[in-house]
């Protein structure tokens, strides 16, 4: 039998194929025959023995980074951790999982001819207008990652045009994944959000559309969106009448009053992008860029 896996060593050896045939009724070690219970390769057989050592053979599998940076952890089986640098930005409402892709900006469906002829991948189509179901079901999905938009109109809101399986809810999920970072309502993004999603054109992105308030986001590969200093610091309204509108911070010192439930609040004095004055509670304010 020496003889015989001496020759086998080293080879490739598929799983279920005989390494060694049985010796027959009455061995000390029986008579059954030695089956590979993997792919793998005989790594050592002694000659003095007649032990052998199977080795598993292992593939490696490739792992396309979505993030530059450093490796700060290996999960054994399961994942790696990369830290690096990225743009987060929160949506207000999310729904079909998380998806990656190149990010591709359009203002209507001829800008998606792109996506249709990349070889290199999925595209994230981002829209700065309200969008409606039927739009993204129009969608082709073996070339669309996900779909971010600022608003969709409440008579159809975000929802599955396919059967439910086993474990989902009854209306799905959506067909693509899809973001909304201002709502379920009829808004444009602050004109500061299509200039941040200009700016990475082309490059990879993580859409995490979940339907969790406070979940659901757009993680943009590279560092912070530094705002010149010829322009100050834009930031849009989060809560209330004004939700959605980029706003700027004014002059003047930021004052104490007490909201219609009785709250002490700060409350700043802004400008409007597109005109004109407000003051709002400082916590109902969210940093663009």
């Amino acid at each position: 039998m020496v003889e015989e896996t001496n020759q086998l060593q080293n080879q490739e050896i598929p799983a279920g194929a005989v390494i060694a045939a049985g010796a027959g009724v009455g061995t000390l070690f029986g008579a059954g025959d030695w089956v590979a219970p993997w792919n793998g390769k005989l790594a050592h057989v002694s000659t003095i023995s007649g032990l052998g050592f199977f080795q598993q053979s292992i593939g490696s599998t490739a792992l396309f980074a979505r993030l530059s940076g450093t490796v700060v952890e290996v999960g054994n089986g399961s994942h790696i951790v990369i830290e690096g640098s990225a743009t987060s930005i929160r949506c207000a409402y999310g729904a079909g999982g998380t998806s990656f892709g190149r990010v591709v900006n359009v203002s209507d469906s001829a800008g998606l001819e792109d996506c249709a002829d990349d070889e290199d991948g999925m595209c994230i189509v981002v829209v700065a207008d309200t969008v409606s179901m039927d739009w993204i079901d129009a969608l082709p999905p073996e070339h669309i990652a996900a779909v971010v938009a600022p608003s969709m109109s409440l008579d159809k809101p975000p929802q599955s045009r396919k059967p439910a399986r086993n474990g989902e809810s009854r209306d799905g999920q959506p067909r693509i994944p899809t973001v909304l970072t201002e709502g379920v309502c009829s808004a444009r993004m602050p004109p500061a959000l299509p200039w941040i999603f200009r700016k990475p054109e082309g490059q990879m992105a993580s859409v995490v559309a979940a339907s969790t308030p406070g979940e659901a986001e757009v993680i943009l590969m590279g560092g912070d969106i530094a705002t010149s200093a010829k322009r100050p610091e834009a930031m849009r309204i989060a809560a209330g009448p004004d939700m959605g509108v980029q706003v700027y911070r004014g002059e003047s010192e930021a004052l104490y009053r007490r909201n219609g439930a009785g709250v002490l609040g700060r409350i700043v004095d802004l400008y409007r992008e597109e005109g004109g004055r407000t003051q709002i509670v400082a916590d109902n304010l969210e940093r663009l860029a």
